[in-house]
């Protein structure tokens, strides 16, 4: 995971040495903006692929055997048939099986990590003295700017007819903009 913040104060605006000869308008204009914003990029969570209903006891689900499987198998992709988001294409699918009644799979514990995570949040503020005890901020916040689409995890029950789909479930939210004002004081 790596994850940012920050907050860049504009370097223009009042006291800045090419202002210096500008009007009290100009200065009050280019003075006072900050941008400040927060990313976070992760790897896929981890996740294993079951059996279905072939368990070791009553109570432990068995992993899937997976003949020829490596841990960076799937990636979300539109399958243009379907119109669905899947994880393991058809290839990948037929290479899972069961193993037999009283035995583990195969595939050990969470051996196959999924979609990762992309999100970067942004504001833009402005603020305005009013007077020496009130300020007036301006801003403009925004979720998900780069509208990024972060799957979640795929159906992972070999036994089940949607095994390796994400049905189309999203860990992120859409581009959100929101303006607001503030007083300070």
């Amino acid at each position: 995971m790596l994850q940012t913040n920050w907050v860049v104060e504009m370097p223009f605006g009042k006291g800045k040495h090419w202002l210096a000869g500008s009007s009290g308008l100009v200065n009050r204009i280019m003075s006072g903006w900050e941008v400040t914003g927060q990313g976070r990029v992760t790897s896929g969570r981890p996740f294993s692929v079951f059996a279905g209903n072939n368990t070791v006891s009553s109570v432990v689900q068995s992993t899937a055997n997976c003949t020829g499987c490596s841990s960076g198998e799937g990636t979300p992709f539109l399958d243009a048939a379907t119109g669905l988001i899947w994880f393991f294409n058809a290839a990948q699918r037929a290479q899972f099986s069961a193993p037999a009644a009283g035995q583990f799979g195969s595939t050990g514990r969470n051996m196959f990590v999924g979609p990762h995570y992309f999100e970067l949040n942004a504001s833009l503020l402005k603020r305005i003295p009013i007077t020496e005890r009130f300020k007036l901020e301006l801003r403009a916040d925004g979720t998900n700017i780069t509208n990024s689409v972060s799957f979640s995890a795929p159906t992972v029950d070999i036994t089940n007819s949607t095994f390796g789909r994400i049905r189309n479930s999203v860990a992120s939210g859409s581009r959100k903009i929101q303006i607001g004002a503030k007083i300070h004081f």
